[in-house]
């Protein structure tokens, strides 16, 4: 869909200079390679990967693409479903989580929180940073299930202050060089 050429919500912008709003399928997804992300695990996705989150509260991932990250993505809302699938996402050396769901609360201050499927691993299986891959805080009624994550660091699921309510179920496996490992680590 076009956006106006004044717009400052849409998703993307071509090379010519068009704003274009990512329209979602038919489940209501809407998938990062309608925001530009490449997925091939050579290419940085993050920064498309972003425009995705901020675009939707259902975003969906292609089975089988590989999204290499050199940062990670803030999401701040409500109703949540995200669907990693059968995709591979590479914490490219980011010291931080490659996605992050709330902010620190004493109390839940958001809530319905789903996230399913997901390959999660380091570009540097051996490394000592502090890369880790999902962080939960100020969240009630949160499921995260179906994941397989390698090569943790510091935390693998990192719930922190704030959650309640919340189920976790996946794979975790091997450790990387980093001081304490944690493949699930509840703070708070």
């Amino acid at each position: 869909l076009v956006a106006a050429s004044d717009a400052f919500d849409h998703h993307i912008t071509t090379g010519g200079g068009l704003k274009l709003y990512a329209l979602p399928c038919e489940s209501g997804k809407i998938y990062a390679e309608q925001v530009g992300a490449i997925g091939d695990g050579v290419a940085d996705d993050a920064a498309e990967i972003a425009v995705l989150f901020t675009a939707t509260s259902k975003p969906g991932f292609k089975d089988g693409s590989t999204y290499r990250m050199t940062t990670g993505v803030t999401k701040l809302a409500n109703d949540i479903v995200v669907d990693f699938g059968a995709a591979t996402f590479i914490n490219s050396g980011y010291a931080g989580y490659l996605f992050v769901f709330g902010a620190t609360a004493d109390t839940p201050t958001y809530s319905n929180l789903t996230v399913t499927g997901g390959y999660f691993e380091q570009s540097n299986p051996a490394t000592t940073g502090n890369q880790n891959y999902i962080r939960i805080a100020g969240t009630s009624k949160f499921s995260i299930t179906g994941f397989t994550m390698s090569n943790i660091s510091n935390g693998g699921v990192y719930v922190e202050a704030g959650c309640e309510d919340g189920f976790i179920e996946g794979e975790i496996y091997g450790a990387s060089g980093y001081s304490t490992c944690r493949a699930i680590w509840i703070n708070g």
